[in-house]
């Protein structure tokens, strides 16, 4: 087993604090505000009776998750002020809709780049019809295909899945696209890191995508800039502000990297990836 070393490298914690502090004083500014206007005004204080019994009407009335619905009504219920101030902060889905537009549009542009191969689907109908229901649901509301010829190489252990990696990203001749949850600027993305600069010279094109909360314990903001100084496209995923917003909990956890693939995908996306 290899001993891991840190980097000498600041993370952004401190700032993760601020922001913190920073929205329990939002809530707690708002919420001293709505309070004061309840205890003042009689007319207030039913109509937040009022909006309370309705806001819950309607969670209860919508397409969602149980799970999600009923904490946000038994909150409103019994504590209506801090309760609406909170839904109105984050539980609303109706405030996504522009990211959800956005997304959409990507949708739009990526979801035909997912091919089913029809005689993959019908051979798999023949051998097995209750899987090929299964995947033909995955295709349907994906949309995810179904292929044929794949493999799966196993690692039980970390050490050997990294050396696997830095191969397969040596061999790169076309693009290398990472996205991460969390990386940690220290002895094991190093080695990466030196890989990814030697491609980029050789005019491999290289993306990296990160969650900005994941990462905030292990890279400051000079990341992005010092990865950019190296050719490397590096962006974070949705970062930390210090103001309460619906999409703040919405984090990337996804960990994968793509190596290379049909020239025709590559520059058919290269072609329209103004929109993302």
């Amino acid at each position: 087993m290899r001993t891991e070393k840190k980097a000498a490298v600041k993370n952004r914690v401190a700032w993760l604090i601020v922001v913190l502090a920073m929205i329990v004083l939002e809530i707690y500014w708002l919420y001293g505000l709505l309070a004061k206007l309840n205890a003042a005004f009689t007319w207030v204080q039913t109509g937040v009776r009022i909006a309370a019994l309705v806001v819950s009407i309607v969670i209860f009335g919508e397409n969602r998750n149980a799970a999600v619905k009923m904490p946000w009504i038994i909150l409103i219920l019994l504590a209506p002020e801090f309760g609406l101030l909170m839904y109105a902060l984050a539980g609303r889905v109706n405030v996504t809709k522009r990211m959800r537009k956005r997304y959409a549009a990507i949708d739009k542009l990526l979801h035909p780049m997912l091919v089913q191969d029809a005689a993959v689907a019908d051979r798999l109908r023949k051998e097995d019809r209750a899987l090929a229901n299964i995947c033909h649901y995955v295709r349907h509301y994906g949309p995810y295909p179904v292929y044929d010829n794949t493999k799966v190489r196993f690692f039980d252990m970390a050490a050997p899945a990294l050396d696997a990696l830095k191969e397969d990203l040596r061999k790169a001749e076309h693009f290398i696209f990472m996205e991460y949850f969390a990386i940690e600027d220290a002895e094991a993305f190093e080695g990466i890191h030196r890989i990814l600069r030697d491609k980029v010279k050789e005019g491999v094109e290289v993306r990296l995508f990160y969650d900005d909360i994941g990462s905030i314990g292990f890279i400051n903001r000079s990341f992005i800039k010092r990865m950019a100084a190296d050719g490397i496209q590096c962006r974070d995923f949705n970062p930390v502000i210090p103001f309460l917003n619906t999409f703040m909990n919405n984090r990337d956890h996804r960990k994968f990297t793509v190596i290379d693939g049909p020239r025709r995908l590559l520059r058919r996306f290269q072609s329209r990836q103004r929109i993302l």
